[in-house]
């Protein structure tokens, strides 16, 4: 159902048509649990795929050597669009996108992605110029969560009555505007199921019927707790299940699995392992145990992270807070404060999963960073990998653009020596190091030279450059790198940084002058080529030489606001 007029909410064409723009590399569909965001993604790969693009569907572990393999075996003129599921779940995704993009810039590749999250940790990821977002449970009232709320009731209306189910106000209480839960609604009637479905109807949610049935299948009266901690560390490697107290969570797991609440698949490396049957049934079986003991939730975290670290499946607790930590009661909680206590208990557990640390939703910015000046036994050497330092330097530009004043001495402390560490290790993303560059200036310039001096052909390299202009530091330390820089990627859409930048900063024009002649050939009307037309002639060059430009570009933007400023 396409959105009215006024709503700006495309369809899956004009999704898939967004990547239109080269400066568009990804797409993250973001929401609640059970709202379709997979079901989106999965649509607009559908579309694409119809249209002649390559469609992958993404494992856990991609690698970047994996997409430099891909990029061999395509062309320009072949789109390639990557689905991710749940990248909460991709390890590595910051790093990921980062070679997507200079896959891009450097050979004018086509490679695209699409991806669902969870709306809790959108938030935490890197930010990019390049990646849009696409919210389907916006927070503030507006006629964007109207017109969504109707769709998504909709669609529960017409899952219940395409089945044969009743669509009466129970049942749509009982479904929350959730689809998932419809469909599961449908399930119990198609089944004949009819007593099921009417202890279900009488119920708040699924979470208490859920939990209700398990309940009766057991003697003892206090399974709510087991089920909360069981539920809370899928998925769950079935090896490490071993590792697990079967006297407490055999039985629970045998009737979870009986009554299909979880099902075992092989995983990516070939073991098998225990998953929920929907993650949002497993959220709702969580938060019911946890609204009952609103008071003592900070001791059920406790015991959930030391019954995780036992068995060697923090990460997945940690996946599973993440998608629940912004509902009550636990968005009240101090996790901070939690988290520093169980890694001070046992730092070689919490080493394993210090990737995800770094980076979580479930800490701010600033908690983020006071946490990576604790607990040397979890840190020491994570600045060596290139996760973990696009991570910082993520934290870097959070403390450039916003922390001021919230960042006090410490914090500064913290970030700058894992900066400094992380400076001579830095080899496949100089993210950390252009954001380290504009926030400790001097602490940073020798590692910043010596990448752009030895990385003039690495179109990554604009971002340094572009850092060390807008630090005021020599132009002539760089020009010769520039100069090669301009000149093979003259024709690549993001050439327009370097080039207003190096003007801006009073650089030689005759240096850019052919490069940016050579760009405006192809360019002449993108909409960022005011930027160039403008640092051009700021800098005193010639009219001649964006005279015809300007012109084409004034008869295609010459309606806008920005026209004004050409």
């Amino acid at each position: 159902m396409p959105s009215p007029a006024e709503v700006e909410i495309p369809d899956e064409e004009g999704l898939l048509a967004l990547f239109e723009d080269d400066n568009t590399t990804g797409l993250v569909v973001t929401g609640s649990g059970g709202v379709g965001k997979t079901r989106l993604t999965q649509e607009v790969a559908r579309l694409a795929e119809a249209k002649g693009w390559l469609v992958f569907r993404v494992r856990s572990q991609l690698r970047g050597d994996a997409l430099e393999r891909l990029a061999e075996q395509v062309t320009p003129d072949t789109p390639v669009l990557l689905l991710f599921d749940y990248i909460e779940t991709q390890e590595d995704f910051a790093e990921v996108e980062q070679v997507i993009n200079d896959l891009n810039d450097t050979y004018l590749l086509r490679l695209c992605y699409i991806a669902s999250c969870r709306t809790s940790y959108f938030y935490a990821l890197p930010a990019s110029s390049r990646r849009q977002r696409v919210d389907l449970s916006p927070f503030v009232q507006s006629s964007e969560q109207s017109w969504l709320q109707s769709h998504r009731h909709g669609i529960v209306r017409h899952i219940l009555e395409h089945s044969g189910t009743e669509a009466t106000d129970r049942h749509f209480a009982v479904c929350q505007d959730v689809p998932v839960f419809a469909v599961f609604i449908s399930y119990l009637h198609n089944t004949g199921r009819e007593a099921d479905l009417a202890e279900l109807l009488k119920e708040a949610d699924f979470g208490t019927w859920v939990s209700k049935r398990i309940q009766l299948s057991f003697r003892r009266p206090a399974i709510g707790r087991d089920l909360a901690l069981l539920v809370s560390v899928l998925p769950l490697p079935a090896d490490l299940f071993r590792r697990m107290d079967q006297d407490r969570f055999g039985a629970l797991l045998d009737v979870l699995a009986t009554d299909g609440w979880i099902e075992q698949l092989p995983t990516d490396e070939g073991s098998a392992a225990w998953v929920a049957a929907h993650d949002v049934l497993a959220d709702q079986m969580i938060l019911h145990y946890l609204q009952g003991i609103p008071y003592t939730v900070e001791r059920f975290i406790e015991e959930l992270f030391s019954l995780a670290g036992e068995a060697g499946c923090l990460r997945s607790a940690l996946y599973t807070l993440q998608r629940v930590a912004d509902q009550p009661p636990l968005a009240s909680l101090n996790q901070a404060d939690v988290l520093d206590r169980k890694m001070a208990d046992a730092p070689l557990v919490w080493r394993e999963v210090r990737d995800l640390l770094v980076q979580t939703s479930l800490l701010t910015p600033l908690q983020r960073i006071h946490l990576l000046g604790k607990h040397v036994e979890v840190w020491d050497g994570a600045w060596e990998e290139t996760e973990i330092q696009i991570a910082v330097g993520w934290l870097a530009r959070w403390a450039k653009r916003e922390a001021d004043p919230g960042l006090d001495t410490a914090g500064h402390g913290v970030l700058r020596a894992w900066i400094e560490r992380a400076a001579p290790h830095v080899t496949e993303s100089n993210y950390i190091l252009s954001w380290g560059l504009r926030l400790y200036p001097e602490a940073i310039r020798e590692f910043a030279l010596n990448w752009i001096l030895t990385r003039s052909f690495q179109f990554q390299t604009t971002y340094l450059i572009v850092a060390w202009l807008e630090c005021g530091f020599p132009l002539e330390d760089i020009s010769a790198s520039v100069e090669r820089w301009a000149y093979k990627f003259r024709k690549a859409r993001r050439f327009n940084f370097v080039a207003k930048a190096w003007l801006k900063a009073g650089g030689e024009r005759d240096l850019v002058r052919d490069p940016i002649t050579a760009w405006l050939e192809e360019h002449d009307t993108d909409a960022d080529a005011q930027f160039v037309y403008k640092a051009w002639l700021d800098a005193g060059g010639e009219r001649d030489l964006v005279r015809h430009p300007i012109a084409a570009w004034l008869e295609e933007h010459g309606a806008t606001a920005e026209a004004g400023f050409v």
